[in-house]
């Protein structure tokens, strides 16, 4: 039989609920300084070329994108060097990474075609910091795995969070219900204990032109 804990809190790093209530109220102004999911206007600050992507025929290059706000969030674009189409590890050839390519060049104001390919690579992507630092598009950002859900107040000003997974699907109770946490750490405290792995952060997974043609760090949001 496993022996009771004996509990010991003279060594805690919180000695107080003020001190609690500081570090709560820290963690929320934090908080805003990242994306949550939906669609944002940035501005790309900074571009760095990683190395060839798995096919050797392409790049890897990433994104540093800066809202109003000072939030920033990084995207990697992949991008082709040899061979438009992209060739998996499975070695299937297969034409979605270009698309997606094409998508980001056309959101950043340079449409790209097979015939356009290497001049417009040759002029953007020669110099990065030149040519596309202060370019402004609008991203999608969404969660690419399980992930803590925001879902209002109940009518007693309750909150409420659940566990959306990967697939859509949400932690259930034992009649089919989506689980409801009244708090943010109730929600990962339970998934911690039952092995469900939770991101934290969102990921862009969308490009289209920018809405606004003034500066966004002058803007209002």
């Amino acid at each position: 039989m496993t022996s009771l804990p004996k509990f010991d809190f003279s060594k805690s790093s919180i000695k107080s609920t003020a001190e609690l209530d500081t570090m709560a109220a820290e963690a929320g102004t934090s908080e805003a300084k990242f994306f949550r999911p939906g669609s944002y206007e940035v501005e790309v600050t900074k571009v760095d070329y990683q190395g060839a992507a798995t096919d050797p025929n392409w790049g890897k290059f990433l994104m540093t994108l800066e809202g109003v706000g000072g939030r920033t969030i990084n995207a990697q674009l992949i991008v082709p060097i040899k061979d438009s189409v992209y060739v998996t590890k499975a070695g299937k050839r297969t034409p979605v990474m270009f698309t997606k390519f094409k998508e980001a060049m056309e959101a950043l104001g340079l449409p790209v075609t097979i015939e356009t390919l290497q001049d417009v690579l040759t002029k953007n992507f020669s110099n990065p910091d030149k040519t596309l630092v202060g370019r402004r598009l609008t991203i999608e950002v969404q969660y690419k795995g399980n992930h803590l859900r925001y879902e209002g107040k109940e009518a007693n000003g309750d909150k409420r969070y659940l566990i959306a997974l990967a697939s859509g699907a949400t932690v259930n109770d034992a009649d089919g219900n989506p689980l409801i946490f009244r708090d943010w750490q109730s929600a990962e405290g339970y998934a911690e204990q039952n092995s469900i792995e939770i991101r934290k952060f969102v990921d862009v997974v969308g490009y289209s032109k920018s809405a606004t043609a003034t500066k966004l760090k002058a803007a209002n949001w």
